[in-house]
């Protein structure tokens, strides 16, 4: 029986994670003769998620408290908890003898690249999500690295760009595989309802941080209620803070825009999908974004999309419709757009269609078959 170890960075409930989980729940479907395990280095809110679906689950950073014997032992002995516990998994990991390890994301490649180096006749695929920023940032040695790689998933064109011409990866070694979602039907005449209603809601996603723009938001809507003061429209980010300062910055700078009747950090939905179909038009104002899942889900609900030339894989998707693309950080032609939408309703309606033709086919169903194709071919 053939042996597949995958490794996310985390259990959260963000991007990668869950193309991973959704993609072992296909593979148990259709593949019977495998062993699938699944290491988690920082724990989650996907953590028993994984657990029903592997044959074995494992932690790295459990972060059990320690007794202060424990602490004086592993003083004296030279080492730490977390160290010893490491060491434990790598020797618990390689009786398994993997055929195959499967890093999901750039986070996990430096565990995976130890791995690697101490199981003789293991593959390496790197399910790469990240571009130039973050690989700098969380691979700082990912030159070296990449020569363990044994194949690359790409999740866009920018991603397969970047490492090819950044870090001399064979682009025979790579391949562009578009992340998925689980997409869920609508009623379009719903939806045409509330794109006929004299609000506008325009609508953003993600964890708040600097990378996701959300000071950009903040920044376009300002310019919009600046052009348009009297207009009924209303700016809603679905997603949670990243730490408090973030969130006392987030609350200082609406309340000196004089914007708390117009934008709203409404936090983390466990099923976000109600308020996603609550948006007329998306703005997409990441500095960096490989191919967001909430892209993939809120085109799919019939939003047309604004985002920034450069900064993400969903461009490669608008190019054919389905919303705007716009200069680099350009504050000025976001706001253009976000009014050129609410001076005319039909064009939220026209776009909005084009946009779920686009991406209907980004399923688990669609995109699965894709990855496991990659895998057999190395195992």
């Amino acid at each position: 029986m053939k042996k597949i170890l995958f490794i996310t960075h985390e259990s959260s409930r963000t991007g990668a994670p869950l193309v991973l989980l959704n993609f072992i729940k296909w593979l148990r479907l259709v593949e019977t003769e495998l062993q699938i395990d699944c290491l988690s280095l920082a724990s989650g809110y996907l953590d028993n998620d994984f657990k029903e679906i592997v044959d074995n689950f494992y932690l790295l950073d459990k972060k059990e408290k320690q007794s202060i014997l424990k602490k004086i032992y592993f003083k004296i002995i030279g080492t730490t908890y977390k160290k010893e516990n490491k060491n434990f998994l790598i020797r618990q990991l390689k009786k398994q003898g993997y055929h195959l390890i499967y890093a999901n994301s750039i986070l996990s490649l430096d565990f995976s690249s130890q791995l690697k180096k101490e199981f003789k006749n293991t593959k390496l695929i790197l399910h790469l999500h990240e571009l130039s920023v973050s690989v700098k940032l969380y691979s700082p040695s990912f030159f070296n690295q990449s020569k363990l790689v044994d194949f690359f998933i790409c999740v866009s064109s920018l991603v397969q760009t970047n490492i090819v011409y950044n870090y001399n990866v064979l682009i025979n070694k790579t391949k562009i595989i578009h992340p998925f979602s689980k997409l869920k039907k609508i009623n379009s005449l719903e939806k045409q309802n509330k794109n006929d209603q004299k609000k506008m809601i325009v609508g953003a996603s993600g964890n708040i941080n600097h990378r996701k723009g959300y000071d950009l938001f903040i920044c376009v809507a300002k310019a919009v209620i600046s052009r348009l003061p009297n207009a009924n429209i209303e700016f809603n980010w679905i997603g949670k803070k990243s730490n408090k300062k973030i969130a006392l910055e987030l609350e200082a700078d609406i309340i000196k825009a004089d914007l708390e009747k117009t934008v709203f950090f409404k936090g983390e939905f466990k099923n976000p999908e109600k308020e996603f179909n609550l948006f007329d038009i998306f703005l997409m104002t990441s500095r960096e974004d490989p191919f967001p899942l909430v892209c993939i889900e809120v085109g799919n609900l019939g939003t047309p999309i604004i985002c920034f030339k450069g900064a993400t894989g969903t461009e490669e998707v608008l190019k054919k419709g389905g919303g705007v693309i716009v200069p680099y950080l350009s504050i000025s032609r976001m706001a253009d757009e976000v009014i050129n939408y609410y001076n005319n309703r039909k064009k939220i309606i026209d776009d909005g269609l084009i946009a779920r033709e686009n991406f209907k086919n980004y399923t688990i169903e669609e995109q699965s078959p894709k990855i496991y194709n990659v895998i057999k071919e190395l195992i």
